[in-house]
């Protein structure tokens, strides 16, 4: 999911916002000058109400609110002009999940580290996976290439989880991140530094609370290269690239009219006729991303059911792999190769909800169909790296059969990331005390990381220094599961030091595949988060491995329905309708219910098209319930895109499946 939010913790909890309200403040202080703050708190919102994405407003000079730069989804928000340094900055503070029910925000008169007031977080309910936080918006133009350094005060009182400071540049990584201690502390001052993208167009900052009790802010000090950050007070929300409100003309949505290829339907069931344009899309790619703006759009599964089957009927593609993790994925390789086991209950124990649906089963069955039919083969192979369990085990019944004089030693540290992981997944004050590099959780999580990583490099060195009679392909196994091991418990370790590893970990997986089946074609199904190319992502670094090897088709849809995990747990939800200046929005316009687009035919010396080469306001859904749009270049992000103009939510496989 690529979001500019990314600098928080949870990348899939992150986009569920709840209602906003503003209040004002007085004197904060921000590199030593007093200033007004607003702070958008959750609640019952007063006055006025925009529909707003929180990196893109700004407001006015009329005090009478705000001037609305993207239509996005941060619920019903009253904004107010806050001048920091005589300069226009807007605050606010944000509930993550719960309507905004379990954090208030204020300024705090009497709780000072110096000055008149200090900002103040509280909890006021059970946070059920929530964050308070308050974030601003700095603008990129002057400070890209630099290095930001943010100070500030922070003082605790009875926080259960733990406090963080954070910045993001608005690449699709986490940005770097500081975590205070939980429990009761009198004021220390915190610092983290940031390295800001040469080609960010805005600069987020932002504290938020996590789990119970109260935290106070203070003396925040920003400065870029070394020196005080200086707003301009004429700078809309952060860069002087085109905003992300783009309304297309009368001549964009001709262009787009007269480049679509109109789509027949999603039913794969039907004729691929309608497809052939992806021949040319694909061209001599060896890879193919196929993304999905949801984890729950029944049109998105179908389509890319129809694309795989074309893939393996006319361009000679064998394997197809999914975001799912790689030893429990390569079981459903048993079925649809063998006819091994039940696939419906192969598919539940991939773990993710989002592939266990009809439309899923309804590929792989496919896929067995088209093995049994003497028309081709294809495989059903997996890349993802979240869970260690059968990797483990894999590993195990390895040493046990070749390895016995390492077998039990291995035990005890799958045994240890094992506790560690369960640990820290069942409290998350556990969770974030890792951040203390000198506490025994941390050096037992390092302990675990580099004896599986000494695993590794002696299952390596078996070629060389032990019997030849195990089988390569064999032996080959046991090293990538051992490797898949190390991956999970080093992203769960580096969840708690803020360092989200997980896209460059399946794109090492991807190119496994690939290496181990030559001249094999691969076609991937992922988030478009995942299949993009925006740095940080899978799809960045499959780019940058393979080149124009590597094609990626993004997804996208105007209104309906989607499978999501929120409010009323897994259950289908409404998409808000895109607003006016959004991707979406102009998608709607060409009329046209289901059509495919190379992006490429785009070109930045072409007012018709040289919108799809700059940051537009586009829609992105996990697996969570969401309303959320951020800025995206399609161009730099996608090869082609499909867009579906109604989704409908997918179907969840009942429980006797």
């Amino acid at each position: 999911m690529r979001s500019p939010y990314h600098f928080i913790l949870f990348p899939l909890l992150l986009e569920m916002y709840g209602s906003l309200s503003v209040h004002r403040f007085e004197k904060p202080s921000l590199n030593g000058t007093s200033a007004s703050w607003y702070f958008a708190i959750g609640g019952t919102t007063t006055g006025k109400e925009y529909s707003v994405s929180l990196a893109t407003f700004r407001s006015d000079d009329s005090n009478k609110g705000a001037t609305v730069y993207s239509s996005g989804s941060a619920g019903p928000v009253q904004i107010q002009k806050a001048l920091v340094n005589g300069s226009l900055l807007t605050w606010y503070l944000g509930n993550i999940r719960n309507n905004g029910k379990a954090y208030r925000g204020s300024l705090d008169s009497v709780v000072v580290h110096s000055g008149k007031a200090s900002i103040r977080l509280e909890s006021i309910a059970e946070p059920l996976g929530e964050t308070g936080e308050a974030l601003t918006v700095i603008p990129a133009d002057s400070e890209r290439g630099k290095t930001m350094k943010v100070s500030v005060w922070v003082r605790t009182k009875d926080v259960a989880s733990f406090v963080y400071l954070g910045g993001n540049d608005g690449s699709s990584q986490m940005g770097n991140m500081k975590t205070v201690p939980g429990g009761t502390n009198d004021w220390k001052r915190y610092s983290f530094e940031l390295k800001i993208n040469p080609n960010a167009t805005y600069i987020e900052l932002g504290f938020g609370l996590y789990g119970t009790g109260t935290v106070w802010f203070d003396d925040i000090r920003v400065q870029f290269d070394g020196k005080d950050y200086v707003p301009d007070s004429n700078a809309p929300y952060g860069s002087s690239a085109p905003t992300p409100h783009v309304s297309l003309t009368d001549d964009q949505l001709e262009w787009l009219r007269s480049n679509i290829s109109p789509l027949t339907t999603t039913d794969p069931a039907a004729s691929l006729s309608d497809l052939a344009p992806i021949k040319t899309i694909v061209g001599n790619a060896e890879i193919v991303g196929l993304g999905e703006a949801t984890h729950g759009t029944h049109e998105f599964f179908e389509l890319k059911h129809r694309i795989v089957e074309y893939l393996a009927k006319n361009m000679g593609f064998t394997i197809f792999a999914i975001e799912a993790n790689m030893p429990e994925a390569y079981r459903v390789n048993d079925y649809v190769l063998h006819g091994t086991g039940d696939p419906a209950e192969l598919i539940k124990g991939m773990y993710f909800w989002t592939w266990n649906t009809e439309e899923m089963l309804d590929m792989v069955t496919w896929m067995r169909e088209f093995n049994l039919s003497g028309k081709g083969r294809v495989q059903f192979l997996g890349f993802d790296m979240q869970y260690m369990t059968n990797a483990a085990a894999n590993v195990q019944w390895f040493l046990d059969h070749h390895d016995t004089s390492i077998s039990h030693g291995t035990q005890t540290t799958y045994a240890l990331a094992r506790e560690l992981i369960l640990r820290m997944k069942s409290s998350y004050a556990s969770y974030y005390s890792t951040s203390d590099p000198t506490d025994s959780d941390s050096a037992s999580w390092l302990l675990a990381i580099n004896n599986c990583r000494a695993l590794e490099k002696h299952l390596g060195s078996y070629p060389n220094t032990f019997s030849k009679a195990i089988d390569p392909d064999t032996l080959a196994w046991a090293l990538q599961n051992a490797r898949i091991v190390t991956e999970a418990v080093e992203e769960n370790y580096g969840y708690a030091h803020r360092h989200y590893i997980r896209d460059s970990c399946m794109a090492w997986n991807v190119k496994w595949i690939h290496d181990h089946n030559p001249g094999a074609k691969i076609v991937l199904w992922a988030h478009d988060a995942h299949i993009q190319k925006d740095s940080g992502s899978m799809g960045y670094y499959l780019d940058g491995v393979y080149g124009s090897r590597y094609v990626n088709i993004g997804f996208s849809f105007y209104d309906g329905t989607y499978t999501a995990v929120g409010s009323r747990g897994l259950n289908t939800y409404t998409a808000k309708v895109p607003p006016e200046g959004t991707a979406e929005y102009g998608f709607h316009l060409v009329g046209k219910p289901l059509w495919l687009l190379d992006i490429r035919k785009s070109s930045s010396t072409d007012p018709a098209s040289n919108w799809l080469r700059h940051p537009i306001s586009f829609r992105t859904i996990g697996a969570m319930e969401s309303n959320s749009f951020s800025p995206q270049t399609l161009s730099d992000s996608f090869d082609a895109l499909i867009f579906v103009d109604h989704s409908t939510a997918s179907h969840i496989l009942p429980p006797g499946q």
